[in-house]
């Protein structure tokens, strides 16, 4: 439980602070019960505002890479606040390396094989995150176990996202998606299996999903999945489920795991 103690630690300390260092400590949090990716890039960039205050330079500005997030906060912080999360990042990426097995990934694969073996021809499954990180870390993890995917996030070319979408709609398969994008002008009303990897962080974030995915005229049944991190210490993950059942009545599953085994 190192890890998880690390971060704890680097979250009280920004809780502690201005409003500002307490959207980071939010941030931070998320990031935690996506993944990995997702908390190697916010440590980081923690630990990099840290040492550019060190030696003088610009500091940087995000914190997060979460794609058009409502709650991603900006990246001032003041001197002491900034020494001292810097230390406690550089602790917690020591420990991020050294920790053990990702069985919320595994939890997706499981959960990716369980919809494979009952699929139908049509079977379109959409797995969304948060984070840009987290995608393309969930699409290496579903080709090493010899599966295949697309991706599709904000940072595309719009050329190449519409084609991803047209390969998705013909072909069917597996999309791996940010939510952000996802959010925006995309029909997705043939998907039959909703993954989400990681709960909106607002029932508006949640309810511009499903307006995305449930759509009128729907000829096919949507099945909802939800992956819910075990160190969900702020509870987040289970508002989100109560919210979801309240918005959608859906078949589907739930899901556990963590990466701090």
């Amino acid at each position: 439980m190192r890890l998880a103690e690390t971060v704890t630690e680097l979250v009280r300390l920004f809780n502690a602070g201005t409003t500002q260092q307490q959207l980071i400590a939010k941030s931070l949090l998320r990031s935690f019960q996506s993944g990995p990716a997702a908390l190697e890039g916010a440590l980081a960039r923690i630990r990099e505002a840290r040492n550019r205050s060190v030696h003088a330079m610009e500091p940087v500005d995000a914190l997060s890479d979460e794609e058009f997030s409502d709650d991603g906060p900006g990246g001032y912080l003041d001197p002491i606040v900034m020494a001292e999360s810097g230390l406690i990042a550089s602790r917690a990426l020591d420990a991020l390396e050294a920790s053990g097995s990702d069985s919320k990934a595994a939890a997706l694969a499981t959960l990716l094989k369980y919809i494979d073996t009952v699929k139908i021809s049509s079977t379109r499954v959409c797995v969304l995150t948060e984070y840009v990180a987290t995608l393309f870390y969930l699409a290496a993890e579903i080709e090493s176990r010899g599966g295949t995917c697309h991706v599709f996030h904000g940072g595309m070319p719009a050329e190449e996202r519409l084609r991803t979408l047209a390969m998705f709609a013909s072909e069917g398969g597996i999309l791996v998606a940010t939510r952000g994008v996802v959010s925006g002008s995309v029909a997705l009303g043939e998907v039959t299996d909703l993954v989400l990897y990681d709960t909106p962080g607002s029932p508006a974030a949640l309810q511009s999903v499903l307006a995305r995915v449930d759509r009128f005229g729907r000829k096919t049944q949507l099945n909802i999945h939800v992956i819910v991190p075990s160190n969900d210490v702020a509870g987040g993950a289970a508002e989100s489920l109560e919210l979801l059942h309240r918005m959608v009545d859906a078949p589907g599953s739930v899901q556990t795991g963590d990466y701090f085994l």
